[in-house]
């Protein structure tokens, strides 16, 4: 009897942790389903949060709450997956001559992202930190307060690679020509590629497909000296030097400065080619609004070092307003709208584009009434042509017929 409750003894002891360790892995069970459920939770807020490009912490909540938006990323076409942040500012600030009577801030606490496939434009006054911002973006002003993270690389960091991080960022500095040194066309065009680590013989293709790239023949330019080329070839010279080497950024300060409106259209429409090539980002400084207006997507506009708007070209223009303070001019399209509305005429705020405008003015009936109008001044005119010849009329000596 004793060793048989014993061994009963025994059995119940075996049995307990069994069922406690049942219990263990069915309450595990669900604790994991509540930290799962939790964070698909979390990972949605974050999607959702991040659909959106932080802008500017100077407006106001309610500036804010419409800009975030009205600025959410471009998402591709083929996927349903938001395309990267290829550069990324928070809190960005640099001072020029720290500590001296020449003290400067060029940047103040300017946060924002910029997403593959943008065209972005940047715009403001002289002297609002534009240049001073995008010379940011390949290390040639280093990064002395916030962060920023362009291609991946973290430019806040104490060590950077910043030979292979210029390799991805191509730019253009305004009046390139001028940083035409060499002999021949086809030496300068290759001069990037060589620095960073292409064999002769791979620098000189790449030469040769970027200048076909650019529009010019490559027979005919390529042993000449860039200095016998007109301004404009030099201007396509320049920007196949800085595409040689397939940067994914292209960074324009001013691409079109100095050019006549013929070769303007054409330096743009060259960018748009190359963006559908590898250069798939473009960031644009402009003064010319009409530029801005027809090929960038979107609008950073900086004031005093610090962005004071960021959200689409449509957004930016719809209200003339956005525009003061910048020292800039109304793209002409722009000023014709607001113009036609002045005079009572409907038309819509969105009209930006040449044909949108046209469209706008087609529907809004103008066109009828003036040429009802042009009838009926015709018709006046006619009736008094007709009373002028029932007055009497007087030969050369002044006797009537």
């Amino acid at each position: 009897m004793k060793k048989m409750r014993k061994k009963s003894k025994n059995h119940a002891v075996t049995t307990k942790p069994t069922e406690i360790e049942t219990l263990n892995k069915t309450n595990n069970a669900s604790s994991s389903q509540v930290i799962t459920a939790t964070e698909r939770d979390q990972d949605n807020k974050t999607t959702n949060e991040s659909a959106c490009p932080v802008t500017t912490a100077t407006e106001n909540n309610q500036n804010n709450k419409t800009t975030n938006e009205s600025n959410c990323q471009i998402t591709s076409t083929e996927s349903n997956e938001p395309n990267k942040v290829i550069v990324e500012a928070s809190n960005l600030s640099f001072v020029y001559s720290v500590k001296s009577p020449f003290e400067k801030v060029a940047l103040k606490d300017i946060s924002f992202k910029i997403y593959e496939g943008e065209t972005v434009g940047i715009i403001g006054s002289t002297g609002s930190g534009k240049s001073t911002l995008v010379q940011h973006l390949n290390g040639l002003i280093k990064v002395t307060k916030g962060s920023l993270n362009v291609c991946g690389f973290d430019l806040s960091a104490r060590k950077v690679k910043y030979k292979e991080l210029r390799k991805k960022i191509g730019m253009l500095f305004q009046y390139p020509e001028y940083q035409l040194f060499e002999e021949t066309v086809i030496k300068d065009v290759s001069f990037g590629p060589k620095n960073f680590g292409f064999t002769k013989e791979e620098a000189t293709l790449a030469a040769e497909e970027a200048i076909k790239m650019v529009g010019l023949d490559l027979n005919e330019v390529g042993e000449k000296s860039p200095f016998e080329l007109s301004g404009g070839q030099q201007r396509r010279v320049a920007i196949a030097g800085v595409i040689a080497s397939r940067p994914e950024i292209l960074v324009l300060d001013e691409p079109t400065s100095g050019l006549d409106p013929q070769g303007k259209k054409a330096i743009l429409e060259l960018v748009e080619e190359l963006k559908k090539s590898f250069c798939k980002t473009v960031i644009m400084i402009s003064h010319n609004m009409d530029e801005i207006a027809k090929y960038c997507e979107r609008v950073i506009v900086l004031n005093e070092g610090q962005i004071v708007f960021d959200g689409t070209q449509k957004e930016f223009f719809k209200d003339p307003k956005n525009i003061e303070g910048t020292g800039l001019k109304l793209p002409q399209t722009v000023a014709l709208r607001e113009d036609l509305k002045a005079r009572g005429i409907d038309i819509s705020d969105d009209c930006l584009t040449v044909d949108e405008v046209v469209d706008a003015i087609e529907k809004s009936g103008i066109l009828k009434t003036a040429k009802m109008a042009e009838i009926t001044e015709g018709k006046t005119n006619t009736e008094d042509h007709n009373v002028d010849e029932t007055e009497p009329n007087f030969d050369c000596d002044g006797g009537e017929k």
